[in-house]
């Protein structure tokens, strides 16, 4: 009877959190809609352990049927799945989660950081203990950010890359100089103009818009601007 009241009382709260429960999957099938670098990574963490299948468009992955989907375009498309039964999760950076379906999970999915043992998430408070053990399920040790634009490594990222183009337009020094010291100096992975075409410059400048809504000092450089045309 104890065990029946509380699953009953569970039900109920998730009912009132207009929360639709998604269970925890021992063989889960995964879609994901990434970059070629993005999903070299998924694949050799995902493969051996679920069945994966990558699409090509944000339709092609709204069709499909998983349990979990990946969307790394999120910050360029901002269109949602209408997956209510279904884990998502979003490389959503540049919103928050009111903005967002309970179901999804923001992450920063950028190349450098996905490889990561830790994978910086943000969650909606009422699936939050269910959220970080799908994380962990995935491989990942969930590294819960505060609920704001670009978490937390993004927004460094965006800005140094942002600093680097306006450095680049003052004629500071070449990309490839620009890349080398940064590199030397921070112990970085890539240098900023390396990294930014890994990462995609589109997604970038989306999240430096996003910030600069509220902030000017994230403000596109032009150079940047005009490096996208």
């Amino acid at each position: 009877h104890i065990v029946h009241n509380l699953n009953g009382n569970l039900q109920y709260l998730r009912k009132a959190a207009n929360f639709t429960f998604v269970p925890q999957m021992k063989h889960m099938t995964i879609a994901i809609y990434a970059n070629e670098l993005q999903q070299q990574v998924l694949t050799q963490k995902f493969t051996e352990r679920y069945t994966v299948q990558f699409c090509n468009s944000f339709e092609a992955l709204a069709t499909c049927e998983a349990s979990v989907y990946i969307d790394l375009y999120f910050d360029e498309h901002l269109q949602r799945l209408d997956k209510p039964h279904a884990w998502v999760l979003a490389q959503a950076l540049t919103v928050t989660n009111e903005q967002l379906p309970t179901n999804y999970i923001r992450i920063n999915g950028w190349y450098g950081l996905l490889q990561q043992p830790a994978l910086q998430v943000c969650m909606h408070l009422a699936v939050n203990a269910d959220a970080q053990a799908l994380i962990n399920n995935l491989g990942w040790k969930p590294l819960v950010c505060p609920d704001i634009v670009g978490l937390i490594s993004a927004r460094s990222i965006a800005m140094i890359i942002n600093e680097a183009y306006f450095a680049l337009a003052e004629n500071v020094a070449t990309k490839a100089d620009i890349d080398i010291a940064m590199q030397l100096g921070t112990n970085y992975p890539f240098g900023p103009f390396d990294w930014s075409e890994k990462i995609g410059l589109q997604q970038i400048h989306q999240l430096l818009l996003a910030l600069a809504a509220t902030d000017d000092r994230y403000a596109p450089a032009p150079a940047l601007i005009q490096a996208l045309s």
